[in-house]
């Protein structure tokens, strides 16, 4: 045993050890918990994340929606209503489209849909919610991948979406299972009971194995093999964080339900 983990760790050593450091970092930011320093760093990311958007929708980086974005992330730090600084940031760019009124200028949009509202997904998450929600979310979509991963490698035979070829239906099944399983008993106090932190948990996991897919599309559709090179062996930022930014978005959208029929 201790001989395959040394060569799964020679195999893969960039990945392996960015990861770790990745996940150190993670641990500090949650256990130091500075709300300005958490929005900066999600700022920074989101920003990163942006550039690598063109990348996948062939555009350049434009002037306008570097000014955009920083207008926007700044905006949602003073603002209490976080998602209509994003809705009017939309707006802006959407105008833009309509006076350079050509097929290429729609695509500027597109960037300010995704990532950008995800990301504002995520934001509130922490701002609104607190960190620990947060921080359930990443390990239940850590959870999904790395059981889905290898749950893959042991059971998988059926492909599970022609844009992600190297995915199966039965890797999707043990990070789903898992995930929601162990989501479900460190979510109770989230959500309020077992049953509503299982739905959440299956909602929320479904929601991020989208997101994954709908990443893959985008880089087939691209054709390139990673939105970035700024994570070694893991890609950019948005290679990560795509099902965690539609899980964002779906835990949202549970919390809301809850706050909203007080359940």
């Amino acid at each position: 045993m201790l001989d395959k983990f040394k060569t799964f760790i020679m195999q893969d050593s960039k990945r392996v050890w960015s990861g770790i450091i990745m996940i150190i970092c993670l641990i500090v930011v949650f256990w130091i918990n500075n709300f300005t320093l958490t929005w900066a760093i999600i700022g920074i990311l989101y920003l990163i994340a942006l550039f690598e958007s063109t990348r996948l929708y062939k555009i350049n980086f434009h002037l306008l929606s570097l000014i955009l974005a920083i207008v926007l992330w700044i905006g949602i730090y003073f603002s209490n209503n976080s998602l209509m600084i994003a809705l009017f940031v939309l707006c802006v760019s959407t105008l833009f489209v309509i006076i350079n009124n050509n097929d290429l200028s729609i695509k500027y949009v597109a960037p300010f849909i995704y990532p950008t509202l995800p990301f504002v997904a995520v934001y509130i998450l922490y701002a609104e919610y607190g960190v620990w929600y947060l921080a359930w979310l990443i390990i239940v979509v850590a959870l999904s991948d790395i059981f889905a991963y290898y749950g893959g490698k042991r059971f998988g035979k059926t492909p599970l979406c022609s844009v992600s070829p190297k995915k199966t239906i039965e890797g999707a099944l043990c990070g789903v299972f898992a995930s929601v399983v162990i989501g479900s008993i460190i979510g109770i106090g989230i959500f309020g009971s077992f049953y509503m932190s299982m739905i959440a948990s299956l909602v929320i996991v479904i929601l991020s194995i989208i997101g994954d897919l709908f990443e893959s599309a985008l880089k087939r559709k691209a054709e390139v093999k990673d939105s970035g090179s700024i994570l070694p062996g893991h890609g950019g930022i948005l290679d990560r964080m795509d099902a965690i930014l539609f899980g964002s978005v779906a835990m949202i959208a549970c919390l809301s339900f809850l706050k909203m029929y007080h359940i």
